[in-house]
């Protein structure tokens, strides 16, 4: 472990945590030597709908997930196609 004393309230599985890290879930570490891990499966998550208000979850090049509330779910399905038409021309 990395940690110094101050840090409180983490969950740690197979990571060596950051200084100063509070509140916060690690899993792993990112490559592909050994000890590291390059893929993430969890099960239970594919074709479940959630039961609350749906999110859009990304996922940024240290593999930090965030998510934000998606505008998509309240789109009818002729604009959803349009939006998303446009978003692939650029």
């Amino acid at each position: 472990m990395a940690y110094t004393g101050v840090e409180s309230s983490n969950i740690i599985i197979g990571s060596p945590g950051i200084i100063g890290d509070s509140h916060q879930i690690r899993i792993g570490v990112q490559g592909t030597a050994a000890g590291q891990q390059d893929l993430c499966t969890i099960a239970g998550i594919y074709g479940n709908s959630p039961s609350g208000t749906a999110q859009i979850v990304y996922v940024d090049t240290d593999g930090t997930m965030s998510s934000a509330v998606s505008g998509l779910t309240t789109l009818n399905t002729p604009t959803l196609i349009r939006r998303l038409c446009g978003a692939c021309d650029g």
